[in-house]
């Protein structure tokens, strides 16, 4: 009678790699001899998958973009017209609710943000991970639009200023007006898609000038409210200071007929609000985040 072999089952190697896990395995009886083989591949693992060139970390490519969208043409040029509108109170009320909605925003994007690898694609990408590939298209295609007309909604706010500055020093390139602002604006476009075509490191070099003039910017007006008017010309524009009667006077609200409409509470907050909505600025290169 003839004794049965004992069968071994052996892995004879494993591999990694960045394609998956590669396995080989060799079935073998008690003397060594091959019986049969077998390979199977795994799934690759998400530490072992590359997307790219990673390079921005979260000061150059979320801090740094989301304050150049909050601190633009609201807070320069329409801040004072909220708060000559609704008063220093209700100016409080709006910046603050403005505040709480971007803050609800901001903590559902870093949840989504958080829960698994980023990919190329910013909002679309979340939303489509999240919510589906039906909302995520409807909502990128929304988003590109909105992102379309902010960029042209701070393009028109700094052809405005530029046209104010060459009027004070009686410099004009045609007319000191619409056709001045088409002529500075087609430029403005034309410099700002050169420097998105040539790359990422032109565009953040940019940005970090672009942050030093804003800093600047709000330094010397902080400066010159605690220094005070210094000429009756200042004070004839309406330049007083820090002054607590001014204060109380613009305390309450004063709604009037601007721009075509009368004003109240909500269209106030509505044309505030674009000055909060920046927030997805890092969100919309999460494919170049570190």
């Amino acid at each position: 009678m003839k004794r049965m072999q004992t069968v071994g089952y052996s892995i004879h190697h494993r591999r990694h790699t960045t394609a998956g896990t590669e396995s080989s395995y060799e079935l073998r009886d008690t003397t060594g001899n091959l019986l049969s083989t077998n390979t199977s591949h795994a799934e690759p693992t998400p530490e072992l998958t590359t997307y790219g060139n990673i390079k921005l970390g979260w000061i150059q490519g979320v801090l740094i973009p989301c304050l150049l969208n909050i601190w633009g043409v609201m807070l320069f040029l329409r801040i004072a017209w909220v708060v000559g509108q609704a008063g220093i109170a209700l100016s409080c009320l709006i910046v603050f609710t403005a505040g709480v909605v971007c803050v609800i925003t901001t903590l559902s994007l870093s949840a989504i943000c958080t829960n698994g690898e980023l990919q190329g694609g910013g909002v679309y990408f979340l939303v489509s991970r999240s919510l589906g590939a039906e909302l995520g298209a409807s909502v990128g295609i929304i988003f590109a639009f909105a992102n379309a007309v902010a960029a042209s909604m701070n393009t028109i706010g700094f052809c405005d200023s530029l046209n104010e500055l060459l009027k004070s020093h009686s410099v004009k390139i045609i007319d000191n007006g619409p056709n001045d602002t088409r002529i500075v604006g087609a430029a403005a476009l034309f410099v700002m898609c050169v420097i998105c075509a040539i790359g990422m490191d032109w565009e953040t070099k940019t940005q970090n000038l672009l942050i030093v003039v804003i800093v600047t910017a709000i330094t010397n007006f902080l400066l010159g409210v605690a220094i005070g008017p210094r000429s009756d010309a200042a004070r004839s524009q309406g330049f007083v200071g820090i002054s607590v009667e001014q204060g109380k006077e613009n305390w309450m609200p004063d709604f009037r007929f601007s721009e075509g409409k009368h004003h109240d509470i909500f269209t106030v907050f509505a044309i505030y609000f674009p000055a909060v909505t920046g927030v997805q600025a890092g969100a919309n290169i999460c494919g170049d985040l570190r």
